[in-house]
């Protein structure tokens, strides 16, 4: 029996039914607990009534979760496991942006590796801008991009902030200009607009 052809053949025939407690459908169950992880898990088909199906839907969900709780980088699972969150460090890898003058980086383009972004000035002594046009906010809504610079970025070579066409960063069509060493500058958007949501005060 073919039951995806059973059930197509009473959809075209319209063959649909009040259902009632002692109906059954068919489930698939892992055959063990470890089939889970397995990459092609073997399985099996019961079957399941619709009396118990509606028991266990409207079972109070607090009896099937876990509780967590953090004390002191402690974890601590309800059932009585534990994790330590002490050794754990939160690393945040950059994407290298190499500046130069008249130079075009656009994420419709090619979106950067990374969110947190390190502007770096590539000809040093050579003055001039380099454009950054930020991602298309359609695809992107919520998102959050952090730009730094290192001592080669200043007033002779910079870098400037744009967004899309049609977008804006604080209500203005751009360019944001960064042209301090060290600056640091979050840009984060809602949907419809960019914001900047950080900047360091110099």
């Amino acid at each position: 029996m073919n039951l995806l052809q059973d059930i197509l053949a009473l959809v075209t025939r319209r063959k649909q039914v009040k259902p009632v407690n002692t109906d059954v459908l068919p489930i698939g169950r892992y055959k063990t607990s470890k089939e889970v992880l397995k990459p092609k898990p073997e399985m099996e088909i019961n079957l399941v009534t619709l009396k118990d199906l509606k028991a266990f839907i409207s079972l109070d969900p607090t009896g099937d979760n876990q509780t967590l709780s953090l004390e002191n980088n402690i974890l601590t699972i309800e059932n009585g496991n534990s994790v330590d969150l002490s050794s754990i460090q939160s690393t945040l890898i950059p994407h290298i942006l190499i500046g130069e003058p008249g130079g075009v980086t656009d994420y419709a383009v090619e979106d950067l590796p990374s969110n947190m972004v390190l502007l770096r000035w590539g000809q040093e002594g050579v003055n001039g801008n380099h454009s950054v046009y930020l991602p298309p906010i359609d695809g992107n809504v919520f998102r959050s991009i952090r730009f730094i610079t290192d001592s080669t970025v200043d007033a002779n070579e910079q870098i400037w902030i744009y967004p899309q066409a049609g977008a804006t960063i604080d209500g203005d069509v751009g360019p944001l200009q960064i042209d301090r060493f060290y600056e640091g500058l979050s840009l984060w958007n809602d949907g419809i607009e960019w914001y900047v949501i950080q900047a360091k005060a110099h």
